[in-house]
């Protein structure tokens, strides 16, 4: 079976141009969240980015290697820590300023206020951005390990084993 998990994924060549690549993809990525109130994006569309660079990874290294880096029980959590972080935020600013989404950052907070630039949009994409990167690659996982075979016009669906 090692000698199975030795061959999984794709060749040399993919594998190497993906190592260069996972990186500045992830970057990109975060960028995209970071500058979302200067340029379109966010964190919806960073979120996808990065999850796309776990996802070329997984691809190209193999299930085994992917897992290895981010499993699906992780990234699980941490879609979670990211709704949560959303739904505290969206609850502050309704306790705090009257209205959901609002910026609960406020007054008397200089250092919290010029570091967000007087504005709490940085916590909603960055959550936001956790949440849709982590439940992608979670979908991705869990249908990568599912096969569906044709025989004799009846259809099997197998799962992958894991060692």
């Amino acid at each position: 079976m090692s000698d199975l998990i030795k061959r999984e994924g794709m060749d040399l060549v993919a594998k190497s141009i993906t190592g260069w690549l996972k990186g500045f993809i992830f970057l990109f990525g975060v960028y995209l969240v970071l500058h979302s109130h200067e340029t379109p994006g966010g964190g919806f569309a960073g979120g996808i980015i990065i999850a796309c660079a776990f996802i070329l990874f997984t691809l190209a290294e193999g299930q085994h290697a992917g897992m290895k880096l981010l499993s699906k029980t992780v990234a699980a959590q941490l879609a979670s820590v990211g709704a949560l972080i959303f739904l505290a935020a969206t609850v502050a600013g309704a306790c705090r300023e009257g209205a959901f989404f609002r910026d609960f950052l406020g007054a008397g907070h200089a250092g919290i206020r010029s570091f967000f630039e007087k504005n709490a949009i940085y916590i909603y994409d960055l959550a936001l951005a956790l949440v849709v990167s982590m439940l992608i690659y979670v979908v991705f996982s869990v249908t990568s390990a599912v096969h569906v075979t044709v025989k004799d016009g009846k259809r099997r669906m197998l799962r992958q084993r894991r060692s």
